[in-house]
Parts: C-alpha cells; structure tokens; sequence
C-alpha cells in the first residue's frame, strides 16, 4: 500500500477497512486487490460500506465520531428483558447465560468501579454499621481505566481507592485531641492480596497504584495516623463484594455514606495523573524533552575506521542513509533528533554490517512496539510439519534476504530518530537499521506477507517456513526444480533482493544452525567429525567467560531431539550451568 493510509480490524473472520483522502477509493480497490492475489476468499454478499458500519455487533459512525453496539443487538437485549418481565423473572439457565454473554458487548462501551466499604465500629452486624458505595466512571477518574475503558488491570489501584475512601468517609482524617502525640493504626481487610503488600512497602513503580498510595499516605501522615491492611478471603469479605455489586439488603439504607470522588482528597493523584499525561499521551518517541543526543561511536566502530566508511559509501549509494553537514542542519529540517551510537559487527564467515544503538537515546525505551524474537528450535521446526509426510523423496530449499531491516522505508518526519554520527560526520537513516527496535516487527509483517504469498502461487504440495529473513521451503523431488524456480520468480518479480550466496538446494540443509551434526552428536555418533578437533572439557579449569559463551554456542545442539537413551546435550550442561 506505500505510503496510502488504511486502518484495517480483523476479528476472526471480520474485516474491517477504513480509507481516507481523496484517492480513498482507490486505496480500497490496491487493499481488496492484494487480498485476492492472496488467495483470500471473501463473502461478497456480507460486504457493506459508508460513512456508518457495524463490525461484531458495535455501530460506528465515522460521520459525526459516534460508536455504540448495534441496533439490532440493541433490540435483542430490550426484547429479552420485555420477554423476562412477562414471565415474571423466571429465566432458564441457558437463556441467563446467552444474555450475560450478549451483555459484554455492552459492558465494554460503559465501564465502570464499584467501591464500597462499610465499618466495624459499631460491631460485626452490618445492619448496625456505617457504609459506602460510590460509583466510578471514565470520566470520574480516567486514570483509573483503560484506553478501551476497561479497569481489569487497575484492581489493586481499584482496592486501594476504596481503602483510603473508607478513611475519609469514615472520618478517620479529622482531627483528634493527643493525635500529634500518640500514633493511631487503622486495622482494615480486603479480599485484594496485591493491595496489602503495596501498602506494607509504602511503595510501587505501577501507576496508578502508586499515586493512591502516595496520596493515602501523605493524608494519614497529616493526621499522625497508619492504615494497617490485611488480607481476607473473598468468602469472609462477602459484604463488600455485595457493595461493589450495588446489592444493599444488609445494610441499613439509612446508614449510608452519601460520597462522591469530588469529596475525596486527590490532589496529588490527579497532579501526578496530569504530569504522566503530558509526557506519555502521545507518542513518546516522538517527543523532544525524552529524546537524547548520544555523540561519537562505540570502540567497535571506532577501531576499524576504514571498514566503517566502506560501509557508510555502501549505504549512502543504496540510498539507505542521508549525510548531513552538521547536527545543527539535521535539527533544523526535522522536528524531533535522536543521535544514537553506531556500532560494527564482525562475526566469521558473514559480512560485516552497521549497527546503530536507539537504546542510548530514548526511543527504544519509549516504543511500544514489541521485540520478542527467538531463535528457532529444531522441535519448533518440526511442529510446523505436518504429521503425515508422503514417502517419496523430498528436498530441500534455503533462502535469505540480503539486508532484510534496509527494504522498511521510514516515513520521512522520523527519519531523523534513528540518526548516528562517525567522527564529524552526521546521517539520518531513510530506512529502518539494524538495532532499531521496530525493525524485526515491521519486516516479520512483510515477511508473513511474502510467505503467504508464496504458498498461494507454488499452490502444489510443499513445506515451508520463515524465521526473519530466512526462509526454509522442501518440495517433492521429482517436481522441485519447477516450484523452485516459481518461487524464485516471485520474489525476482517483487523486488526481493536475494543473497544468492547464502541460498541452497540439496538433500540435506543446514538452516539457522540447525542440521544432522547436532543429533549425530547427541547420539554420539563422530564419524563425520575429525578426532583431533575433539575438546574434553574440565570444568574446574575452564574460565566462566569461555562456559559462558559455550553455553551460548551450544543451545542448537541442545535443542536436538532426544534419543532412545533419553541423552540430549542440554542434559549433559545443565551441571555446568548450575
């Protein structure tokens, strides 16, 4: 799609598309189009389009910004609640259990918090007691929910609110005569185990919970008073759970707090809620005072001065990277600089290749985007085959992408983040680099991309896998010369550089490390291994900067499958690594 803007929603089977501009239209047809060349096999009949749409039961209205569920699953819950009062409120279990689960549609546009409490100072009956239940909205406290107005993962928070509300209802922050000589311990119990351990500590790094806290504590403080909470089984703290259910029958009505949030002291949780705001509502890798500039290179780049300017000439002709004069030229053309570290890699048998550290400049901190990637097991491999295999001979294929990260093209105003210098000298990258924490997750996209696309067009039976820009496929013998060249021809035709000298075509292929060797070793089987390169390691005199990049080394072998004598390498170092 280049640089087109869509927003796309998949649920299940549902797609959801949004264009804008002029060239709206257009967009649409390139995004439909690119599906059916992925072999997508869409329900016309189901398509509907327009300023108004539903998607899995919400209306939404991109004409006046409304959202809603739907009036068809609107009319469904009015009905059911109509058809339940004619009965008199009887209702079957599958009919109340159809009805909860409609309900949830509905529960994620309104969300809300319940607190409640009641006191044990006039005794253990709760008709006698003194009790509270206020209701919470997003727009009451925003920092107590999510950006989809859930508040599943601020409970704690939640729990801890309503603690420190019970103080305040309750009258515990009024003062009291001897206050300031004798300390008072307020004893309280809540079913929330996460909520006592926060407050014994006096501490925490989660937000909001550490904002409530530091509120509640410097209110008792005031008043030379300590909340002491403990925990309570869900089953003995069965009157507050009704509270927070807005069931009253055990509570006398009249002896109801009447409170709302505005009653509350929440000075320093709303101060604190504002700050946070400023710096995290938008995107913080976008924003100047979070950003650093990280001068000069790292001693790997700057003991081979004259392999880095190779490279550097390299990635200029490419048109990878962009020299500037100075930094003052690069901060004048784009709005936000980050200067990170270069760095050079130089491992034994591969090219040598840039790498630029974002983590010295703040934006791999502030990117949301998530880099878990590991490498590849051989049972990984193997659980992606299919169980059954046909017996005629297979062989197999191995494909890299030459320079991977460098076909991800950055959009322009952000290009300047990811910008490095090398003795005077100063560039932006046009293209995402090695070491930028959003080049695995935007390649890994285009990756899965291609792999789907390939499988469409070589259609006939055949295996095939991706890890990064590694590509492992087996074909049938007798038919792999054609889908081979098919293959290659694909990606020829989309421009995909390949590293011809990294490719294979044989009976047996090493991918990733992976190959024969690693199970001819754990079945201790050295013929294809020369006696005299045999290592016997004794662990008392091997340093642990060596076992450690052994262990490291070793994890392929350790990942061979396990043999008859239940031997595996990983096994066999685990002593070591203990």
């Amino acid at each position: 799609m280049a640089q087109r803007w869509a927003l796309q929603i998949i649920y299940v089977d549902d797609l959801h598309v949004v264009v804008v501009g002029l060239d709206r239209f257009k967009t649409l047809w390139l995004l439909l189009a690119a599906y059916e060349v992925a072999g997508t096999p869409f329900n016309y009949a189901k398509f509907k389009g327009g300023h108004e749409a539903e998607f899995v039961g919400y209306f939404l209205s991109y004409y006046d910004h409304r959202a809603g569920i739907s009036e068809r699953r609107c009319r469904w819950v009015l009905d059911w609640i109509a058809s339940v009062e004619r009965d008199r409120w009887m209702v079957l279990g599958r009919n109340l259990a159809e009805f909860v689960g409609r309900m949830t549609f509905v529960g994620r546009l309104l969300g809300w918090i319940v607190l409640g409490g009641w006191s044990l100072m006039k005794g253990l009956d709760p008709k006698q007691a003194d009790w509270f239940a206020v209701e919470l909205r997003p727009s009451d406290c925003p920092w107590l929910f999510g950006a989809d107005g859930e508040s599943k993962q601020h409970s704690t928070s939640a729990e801890l609110l309503a603690s420190y509300v019970a103080v305040v209802v309750f009258g515990h922050l009024r003062e009291e005569p001897n206050q300031v000589t004798f300390r008072v311990i307020l004893d309280a119990g809540t079913d929330n185990k996460s909520a006592p351990q926060a407050q014994k500590k006096g501490y925490s790094t989660k937000w909001p919970l550490f904002g409530v806290l530091m509120q509640m504590v410097s209110e008792l403080a005031k008043n030379n008073k300590l909340l002491r909470l403990s925990w309570r089984p869900r089953e003995q703290n069965q009157e507050a759970d009704d509270l927070t259910n807005l069931q009253f029958d055990k509570f006398d009505l009249r002896l109801r707090k009447m409170v709302g949030l505005a009653d509350v002291p929440l000075a320093v949780v709303h101060d604190t809620s504002k700050d946070l705001f400023e710096v995290f509502a938008l995107d913080p890798a976008c924003r100047e005072d979070l950003l650093y500039i990280a001068p000069g290179a790292w001693q790997s780049a700057e003991s081979q001065p004259d392999i880095v300017a190779e490279l550097l000439k390299e990635e200029l002709a490419e048109g990878w990277i962009s020299e500037f004069a100075s930094l003052a030229d690069v901060q004048a053309q784009f709005p936000q600089v980050a200067l990170g570290r270069l760095g050079l890699v130089l491992a034994e048998g591969r090219s040598a290749h840039l790498v630029v550290d974002s983590s010295v400049t703040g934006v791999t901190a502030s990117s949301s985007i998530p880099n878990c990637v590991s490498n590849p097991r051989i049972e990984d491999v193997s659980s992606c085959a299919p169980t059954f295999v046909p017996k005629e001979p297979w062989i197999g294929a191995s494909i890299d992408v030459k320079k991977a990260h460098r076909r991800m093209k950055v959009n322009p105003p952000e290009r300047a983040l990811l910008a490095f210098s090398f003795r005077g000298r100063y560039f932006i990258s046009n293209c995402l680099n090695f070491g930028a924490r959003a080049s695995a997750w935007y390649w890994s996209r285009l990756a899965g991309s291609i792999h789907r696309l390939s499988h469409q067009v070589i259609f006939l039976r055949h295996f095939m896998w991706v890890y990064v820009d590694d590509w492992l496929a087996a074909f049938v013998k007798a038919t792999a010369p054609l889908h081979i060249s098919i293959w290659v021809l694909l990606l020829l035709c989309i421009r995909l550089p390949i590293s011809w000298s990294k490719c294979a075509v044989d009976d047996q292929i090493t991918w990733r490390d992976l190959n024969q060797l690693a199970d001819d070793l754990t079945n201790e089987n050295f013929a294809s291994f020369d006696p005299k390169f045999r290592i016997d390691l004794k662990v008392e005199a091997l340093e642990w900067r060596v076992l450690g990049r052994l262990l490291g080394h070793a994890t392929s072998l350790g990942e061979a499958k396990r043999t008859k004598k239940k031997f595996m390498l990983r096994d066999s170092l685990s002593e070591l690594g203990s």
